[in-house]
């Protein structure tokens, strides 16, 4: 039998999740493609086995422990699709099997995704869930010091509307919650957050957009001591189609960032202040080389009471060598600045992955990477680094492909 303090956390994580997942459950089922509509449905399967060597896993400041394990992820792939909407689905459920006690786990992530309209407006949903037995979907938060063995639940939800008002101008609406919830609470706390963006878009010529918009979000913890923050801000951007394959953007703005916290009596409040914001991207694409890269400044929620700042950098990049042999570069750099009563501190984090991918035949595929991290804080004068090893195969067959 499981014990009662065990039981009442469960039914209590369970109340959280299960209003946001019937609320999404019913949104989704309106974007569903009804049988009238004759929808091309199809249905995947694939398992990958990994191997993994972490010098410092966790990415511990003091004491880091190498870690070698398997993990073993099986994961199916749902889709339909008409003329007017679409639907897809993941699961995948990851077991992780490590040679050293507490790291193991079995953690479940879906992915739905949803949109339907017409020639003048469309409306989708992105439902998101992860059940993690060890925080495998939160380790490179950053903000925040990492130990295993904490269960957490997430659950997001991102509607999204877009009515088109001229040849020229189209006017969008989404917005987003989330929920995170924590089994033990030892240093963590739960939190929710949500956001809300009206975006109006004017086409200048063929390869010009600008775009005015307005933001707005609220981060509130739900466990132990209470605290929130509301964030209203406004931003201009522009957006350049250089070529078919080349197109860069940028969008600037601020927002005002209004704290309110539970204070201990040693504690200065925190004040409001005016935050810079920022998204700039580039993407470059041809039949054999992709480059991904990105600029961004956001607030950022977090299970340690407060909401950071976060800047991040970071680059994706692909070459095809062959139809069999791809080559591939990712590269990120995030600074978090969280402030709290006790003041303001800034956490980095940076990474570098080089990779490599094979096609073994139709069925099988092999990626072997490295990957070098390294993480730094204002609490701790200490850099935590880690090196790793990463071996995946994966299989996914052909003939469990199905249309119906």
């Amino acid at each position: 039998m499981m014990p009662a303090d065990r039981l009442n956390d469960t039914q209590t994580l369970r109340g959280r999740t299960s209003g946001p997942l019937w609320l999404a459950a019913c949104a989704l089922c309106i974007l569903i493609p009804g049988p009238a509509e004759a929808a091309k449905r199809n249905i995947r399967a694939s398992v990958s086995q990994k191997f993994e060597h972490d010098s410092n896993l966790l990415l511990r400041y003091k004491n880091p422990e190498s870690t070698t394990g398997w993990i073993t992820t099986p994961r199916v792939e749902l889709s339909a699709e008409t003329p007017t909407s679409a639907l897809s689905a993941a699961l995948k459920v990851s077991n992780a099997i490590y040679n050293r006690k507490g790291y193991g786990s079995t953690d479940a992530h879906v992915d739905v995704n949803g949109r339907t309209g017409s020639e003048t407006w469309s409306a989708g949903m992105s439902v998101r869930y992860d059940h993690d037995t060890t925080r495998t979907s939160e380790l490179n938060s950053g903000d925040i010091y990492i130990v295993s063995g904490i269960q957490h639940e997430l659950v997001a939800l991102a509607p999204s509307f877009t009515k088109i008002l001229t040849e020229r101008d189209q006017l969008s609406l989404d917005g987003s919650a989330l929920f995170s919830t924590y089994e033990k609470k030892g240093g963590y706390q739960d939190y929710n957050q949500y956001s809300i963006n009206l975006t109006w878009s004017r086409m200048l010529d063929q390869k010009n957009t600008a775009t005015v918009g307005f933001q707005g979000s609220r981060y509130e913890t739900t466990s132990g001591r209470s605290s929130s923050v509301d964030n209203v801000g406004m931003s201009l951007g522009w957006r350049h189609q250089f070529s078919e394959t080349l197109s860069a953007g940028i969008q600037l703005g601020g927002y005002r960032k209004m704290p309110k916290s539970e204070l201990y009596f040693w504690e200065e409040p925190v004040v409001n202040t005016w935050e810079m914001s920022f998204d700039a991207s580039l993407f470059y694409k041809t039949q054999d080389v992709m480059v991904d890269a990105w600029a961004r400044r956001y607030p950022n929620a977090t299970a340690s009471g407060y909401e950071s700042d976060t800047t991040d950098f970071g680059m994706n990049s692909s070459y095809y060598v062959s139809e069999r042999i791809r080559l591939g570069l990712d590269a990120r750099y995030r600074l978090y600045e969280t402030p709290t009563a006790g003041g303001t501190y800034s956490t980095n984090v940076w990474s570098l992955s080089p990779h490599v991918s094979y096609k073994l035949s139709r069925d099988f595929s092999v990626i072997g990477s490295y990957r070098y991290s390294e993480k730094s804080t204002d609490l701790i004068k200490d850099t935590a680094t880690s090196n790793a090893f990463l071996l995946e195969l994966t299989y996914r067959p052909s003939e469990l492909s199905i249309d119906w």
